[in-house]
């Protein structure tokens, strides 16, 4: 995707006769045949830019369950290399459907929405100017693909503001997410 550039990606879009438009990374492998099903039916919320699945290794760890937006602006995925576990407390669990800034290696987004933005560069930058144009990003736990291969999802953002998604009640240590410690 990211090697095509907008202009081609665009290009075909255009051509595309149903509603939807999904960008996906090569590589990427469906676990089960329910994951196009359920990414589409919530791409067409009206409030929804873009929805993305789970995406584990072949060994099923995680290695995308949603981005987190640092404070250095990189792209950070805080759930890789764990375990496709629930997490206690519920809010901090991968297994959880949850709005997110940034998905990667794969998105499902209503065609006319997708038409809408210009310049992107990646699936991260769609995924930004979606939520610039009022529209929230979801992560969708049960819909899941495998990475054959690794990818690099941790790369710089030209958003340049907080990731409003993202609780400042949790921490990003080690690229594991937990509470902050209330009383040190």
């Amino acid at each position: 995707y990211e090697s095509l550039g907008f202009k081609v990606i665009r290009d075909c879009i255009n051509k595309i006769e149903g509603e939807i438009a999904v960008l996906i990374d090569e590589g990427l492998f469906p676990e089960n045949g329910e994951w196009l099903e359920l990414l589409s039916e919530n791409a067409l919320r009206k409030e929804t830019g873009a929805v993305g699945p789970l995406v584990l290794t072949q060994y099923g760890k995680i290695l995308h369950a949603g981005l987190v937006l640092n404070e250095n602006n990189t792209w950070q995925s805080p759930y890789k290399g764990e375990s496709y576990d629930h997490f206690a407390p519920f809010f901090v669990s991968p297994a959880v459907s949850r709005n997110v800034l940034g998905l990667a290696g794969c998105i499902a987004v209503e065609k006319k929405k997708l038409l809408r933005l210009e310049n992107c560069r990646n699936i991260q930058d769609c995924c930004v100017k979606l939520y610039q144009l009022g529209y929230y990003n979801l992560f969708l736990p049960y819909s899941k693909l495998v990475a054959v291969e690794n990818f690099c999802i941790e790369r710089k953002s030209s958003f340049g503001a907080a990731d409003s998604f993202f609780s400042p009640n949790l921490s990003i240590r080690e690229k594991k997410v937990k509470l902050k410690e209330l009383y040190p």
